[in-house]
């Protein structure tokens, strides 16, 4: 485990990270890691305290991440696959979700051309979003998985849809802060 921490490296020694998003739900929980230059105080108070959108697009072998938060830009996406977190980390998924359980995601705004950590939050899902996360993650799970034909259907789905448009047919969706 390592300390995250605004104003320090997200990664010790590593300066440059291309504009991008990860996603992470393992043992941990989730994680949304955000990467991105020439950022504005503006969008870096937007990811501080500005409302957050998520939902689950899901289209196997991918689950995606779809993501908006007011004041930082339009719906990002991020894919998905349990087959790509080691077996040792996986997240403990459970088949029924009881009302009002939720799960805490947590939220780092990176500057790409530092490394630096701008912002850093925790929000909380809804119940619906946990549903959907943990059902497309559970029949993923099952399947037989080839690295190659993932990244195939990602590339795919890229070709055929904006983030706007997965945002459109997702499920799970959920609004958080403000």
């Amino acid at each position: 485990m390592y300390k995250l921490e605004v104003g320090k490296p997200y990664i010790e020694g590593k300066t440059r990270w291309p504009d991008a998003s990860q996603f992470v739900y393992d043992r941990c929980g989730l994680m949304l890691s955000i990467f991105a230059g020439h950022l504005k105080e503006s969008e870096i108070e937007a990811v501080r305290k500005g409302q957050v959108e998520l939902a689950i697009y899901e289209n196997q072998p991918a689950v995606f991440l779809l993501y908006r938060i007011k004041g930082f830009g339009p719906w990002s996406d991020v894919p998905y696959s349990i087959h790509l977190v080691s077996p040792e980390n996986r997240p403990d998924i459970k088949p029924l979700i009881i009302e009002g359980q939720k799960l805490l995601m947590t939220i780092i705004l990176v500057d790409a051309d530092t490394g630096i950590i701008k912002a850093l939050r925790a929000v909380s899902t809804s119940t619906a979003f946990t549903v959907a996360l943990n059902q497309a993650v559970m029949r993923q799970a099952k399947q037989t998985f080839s690295q190659t034909e993932y990244n195939r259907h990602v590339n795919s789905l890229y070709a055929r849809y904006s983030s706007d448009q997965m945002a459109v047919m997702a499920e799970g969706k959920h609004r958080a802060g403000e």
